[in-house]
Formats: structure tokens, sequence, C-alpha cells
């Protein structure tokens, strides 16, 4: 270069920079520092201010807002211009069990974002659409929420985050099912029923946030019964409050005899916090007795946005069970075919025979069988369950003969009987004797015309004997008329 003297201006740099040097004059040669000599090759050694900062996410479960480990995310660096090259600062780096991912020492001055590349596990909904963006200023801290960008490319209106820590939380729907004491009733584990009765559920499932609800191609609950049980109704329900129409907001399909599932268009759930389903049963008569009869359902949905990929949450499994009563009808002697009896659930009932819940028939073994019987009662928890529920439960009702067999009287009065865990076995419960009419000949038999003869005869007897009394008083009324007139 020419001898002479130049002046430096520093006009660009890298981001991290945050004060450029003032401009300074060079001379050209220069002298060492001793004055000696000229040095014709100068070396300058200006200084500038950078700045740096590091940047952190902490994933959070949305319902319970528990740290998330093993979420996956990508860092990457990009211009206010969408020409602007993005270039990626760190990938696959993961939450640990604080929740937290950090990236240190990034130059100041620049965007960034964190974007989620795998989920911690399936349940959760991966969105890697959506990008956490933040900008470090000069001084380090992380800047987000911005309303735009100034002529020096800075962001306006930003917000400091705290503690440089994004809060960042994953969705996971869940699903929750239960049996009712009644319809639309208290929710509980386990409630008991007679054949015939309509037994109530309730199922409940949580909705993602709106924005992401939006996303969701599948948005599904089956509902899995069990022998015993089959589907009658629902009613659907966003926030237990606005009852969602069959065809416009949902569809039921019948999978086959045990399961129904209820497709719901994702749409029409955007921006509600749950889904009610409120589902109806009847039990019928191949429901099992004295044990547990459960009825699950489980909930299906999008777990990767803009894909194919489900995953299924199951719910609780509450449960309805049903008893019966077996007793055996004898003479004492040997057991009786052919006796009918009605089962009420009043005493008052069973004497005036009115309102029968069941009639039943002995068998040639003299068997009279009452099945699918109510018994026991609700209940709300496990503890409930055990002491008034399937295995220690029990209720009364009341049994009275209709018909007897030929030759037998009916039963006297009424019975009360007691149905239970055990009460549907052999063995378990009394004898109901029923006694002998006694024996009365029948008209046109050989004994009747035995007594007919005997009757006549007496008859005759007597006639013939009041005869000759009144013929020998006759007499001796004449002879004693002679007699005064001698």
């Amino acid at each position: 270069m020419p001898l002479g003297f130049y002046y430096v201006d520093e006009i660009n740099g890298p981001a991290q920079i945050t004060k450029k040097i003032e401009p300074f004059v060079l001379s050209l040669p220069l002298t060492n520092a001793e004055g000696s000599e000229w040095l014709y090759d100068v070396y300058a050694y200006p200084k500038n201010e950078t700045g740096y900062g590091d940047a952190s996410l902490q994933k959070l479960d949305s319902d319970s807002g528990e740290p998330i480990e093993g979420a996956e995310f990508t860092l990457e660096s990009y211009g206010t211009d969408d020409a602007a090259p993005v270039e990626t600062i760190a990938s696959g780096i993961k939450t640990g069990e604080n929740g937290i991912v950090t990236v240190t020492s990034l130059p100041a001055q620049t965007y960034y974002r964190f974007t989620e590349t795998k989920a911690a596990d399936e349940s959760y909904i991966l969105d890697s659409s959506v990008y956490y963006e933040f900008y470090i200023d000069p001084t380090g801290d992380m800047i987000c929420g911005w309303s735009s960008i100034d002529e020096s490319g800075k962001p306006v209106d930003g917000k400091a985050v705290e503690n440089n820590t994004l809060i960042v939380k994953n969705e996971k729907p869940s699903i929750h099912k239960f049996i009712l004491d009644e319809e639309k009733g208290l929710e509980g584990i386990d409630n008991t029923a007679s054949i015939g009765d309509t037994v109530y559920w309730k199922i409940r499932t949580t909705v993602p946030s709106e924005d992401l609800m939006k996303k969701l191609q599948t948005y599904t609950v089956t509902d899995t019964m069990s022998k015993g049980i089959r589907y009658a109704s629902a009613e659907v329900y966003l926030d237990d409050q606005t009852q969602l129409k069959e065809k416009e907001d949902y569809t039921v399909e019948a999978v086959d005899e045990l399961n129904v599932r209820f497709v719901f268009f994702p749409e029409k759930l955007a921006g509600a916090q749950e889904v009610i389903i409120y589902y109806n049963t009847t039990l019928t008569e191949d429901a099992p007795l004295a044990e547990d009869i459960p009825n699950t359902s489980k909930l299906t949905y999008t777990n990767v946005v803009d894909s194919d990929s489900t995953y299924d949450v199951n719910s609780e499994t509450p449960t309805v069970h049903t008893g019966g009563y077996l007793f055996v009808k004898t003479d004492g002697d040997k057991k009786l075919s052919g006796a009918k009896f009605a089962l009420y659930a009043t005493e008052e009932d069973a004497k005036e025979q009115k309102n029968a819940l069941q009639t039943a028939m002995s068998d040639e073994n003299g068997n009279v069988s009452f099945m699918g019987l109510a018994y026991g009662s609700f209940s709300a928890d496990e503890e409930g369950k055990s002491v008034n529920g399937v295995q220690n439960g029990k209720r009364e009702y009341w049994i009275a003969e209709i018909e007897a067999p030929e030759h037998y009287s009916l039963m006297s009065g009424v019975a009360r009987v007691e149905v239970n865990s055990r009460s549907h076995l052999p063995g378990s419960t009394k004898d109901i004797v029923n006694n002998l009419i006694p024996t009365i000949p029948q008209t046109g038999g050989l004994g009747v015309v035995l007594i007919i003869i005997g009757c006549c005869c007496l008859v005759v007897y007597a006639l013939f004997f009041l005869f000759i009394i009144r013929k020998y008083q006759s007499s001796k009324k004449q002879m004693n008329k002679e007699h005064e007139n001698e």
C-alpha cells in the first residue's frame, strides 16, 4: 500500500458484537516501540464488546405440571428476512429429569427457535410445526413475544424470559370411565342391577388446546362391553353443557356386539375442555352371576400432527354385578316338580301377589331358580365395594307360591329370602316344603258305594224300629181301652 495515513472504520461484524470500535488513524510506516526504526508491516488489534447468552427450555405436562424428561429438540438460528438462511445450532438435545434443555454461549443480537422433533413418549402429541422463538439481546437476555421488528432488526415490545427459560407444555388427552348410581347420577366404580335394568355409565375425555385440536385427524372413543351388557343409547356433551348432535358432530359405529365407537370431528371439539358421554346399557340374561361384569373404554387420538400416527389410552374399568336365588321344592322326603313361585320386591306385594319381578317353576329335581337379581349397593370406591358390593353385598326379596304341585297344598304365607354372592349356588339356601292334601275318596269309588249302602241300611233299620215301637204303643192303648169298657 502507498505510504501515508489511513482512516480505519468498522462497518460490519458477527452478531455477538454489541458495540463497534471507534474509528482510528493508522500510519504507514510506523516506528517501533524504541523509535529506532521504521515498521512497514503494521498490525492493529481493535477490541469489540461482545455479548452471549444461555437459552433454556423446560417441558411440562399440561395437566399435572410435572417436568417431562426425554423430549428431543432442535435449536436453529434464523434471520427476520424470509430469504435469510436457517442455521442449525444443535439437534437431538433432550430434556433432563427437570424437563430442561439448555444451550450455552449463544451469540447475542440473534433470533433463535426451538423445535420439538420427538416427544418424550407416544402418549404426548408431537407438533413440529410449532416454533418456540426467542431473541438474545446485547445483555444476553432471552426476549420473546415481540410485536414487530425495527429497522435495525431488533424486536419491538418484546418481553424478557424469566430465568432465560421458556416454559413449554406438552398435551396428552386422558379418558376416565365411571358407573353411575342413576341416570346422570353419582360417579362410582361398581353397581348392581337385575336382568332388563338399564345400567348407566359416564365417559369423560379431556380435549387438547384449541389450536392443537384443529390439527388432529383422529379423536375417537371406543367402548368395550362384557357379555351380559348391551348398548342402548348415549348422549354427548361438551363440558357437560352443550349437547352434541349425532352425524353433525360425531358418528356412532357398532364395531361388533360388544364394541361401540364414537367418532368425533375434531374441529367440532376445539375450544372445549372435556367431552362427556352418558352411555346407557341394558343388563341381559347372559350376565354372569355374583362376579364383576366390566365395561371399559379407550380414547384413540392423533399423536403426531400432520400424520396418520395415533395413540390409544385406556380408561378405568368400572363394573356391574348381579346375582340369583336357588332353592329346592320338596315334601320333606322327595323333590317336587311343577310348583310355581313368584318373586317380589316387598312383603306387601308378595302377600297381595302384585308387581311380581319374576316367576319360576320347579323342575324335575325340584330346583327353583330366580336369576339376574340386583343385590348389594352402589360403590363409589373400593372400600364401599368390598363392604356392600359383589363380595359382601346382600338384598332381601319375598317369594309366594302361586301354583302347587298336584295333590299338594300351597305354601302357607310368603317367604323372605336374601340374595347375596352365594345364594345362586346349589345347597346355599333352605328348601321349601309342601304338605300333601288329605286323601278324600273319589265319587263313584267302592268305598263310597259301601258307605251309601251302610247308610241306607241304618235308615231302613231306624224306620223299622220306629214302626215297631209305634205298633206296640197303638196295641197297648187299644187293650187299655177295652179293659176300661169292661
